[in-house]
This record gives C-alpha cells, sequence and structure tokens, in this order.
C-alpha cells in the first residue's frame, strides 16, 4: 500500500469547501486502485490535508498519469481558495503499522 498526502494550507472550511472535500472523496471512491481516501483538518489552526491510500505502485502511477482528472480538481480547489501551488503531495511507500 502507498499513501499520497496532499497538504493544503487555511483553508476557510464553508460548507462548500466541505462540500468539496465531500465530492472529491467520493470521485476518489471510484477509482481502481484507491483503497481509502480520508481528510483531516485541525480546526485551531485551519490546516488541513488528504490522504489517499493505493493499492501499489501501479495504481499511483495511473491516477497521476490521468491528467484531467487532476485539472478538474485543481481547477475546482482554486474556486474554494485552495492554494493549489503549496499543495505538493508527500508520497509514502513504506508501511510501518497497520491495523
Amino acid at each position: 500500500m502507498i499513501a499520497l498526502a496532499y497538504p493544503v494550507n487555511k483553508v476557510d472550511w464553508t460548507d462548500d469547501v466541505r462540500k468539496f472535500a465531500d465530492e472529491s472523496l467520493a470521485i476518489a471512491r471510484e477509482q481502481d486502485g484507491i483503497e481509502g481516501a480520508m481528510a483531516f483538518r485541525d480546526p485551531s489552526t485551519g490546516d488541513s490535508f488528504t490522504l489517499i491510500l493505493y493499492r501499489d505502485q501501479a495504481a499511483l502511477d495511473s491516477a497521476q498519469a490521468n491528467t484531467e482528472a487532476a485539472e478538474a480538481t485543481q481547477k475546482a480547489a482554486r474556486e474554494f481558495g485552495i492554494d493549489v501551488a503549496a499543495m505538493q503531495p508527500r508520497v509514502f511507500t513504506e508501511v510501518i503499522a497497520y491495523l
């Protein structure tokens, strides 16, 4: 399993942004190779991140090659005031604990 974490800083979590997050996770749920996706937020700072779990490297590569979906997501994020340039994902390839 491979995890991809997208940090999103200082977002005003309005109902519209929550709806965007819910819709984005629903789309991710339908993608082949995605084992799970979650969005987290610290209400005291406004910082948040999205964590997407991929079955394997091939699933991650396939998702990253889907530029049309990525561009649509980035466009929608910008409409909600999310700093897309700051969303530099980190990839975690080693599972050290699993429940």
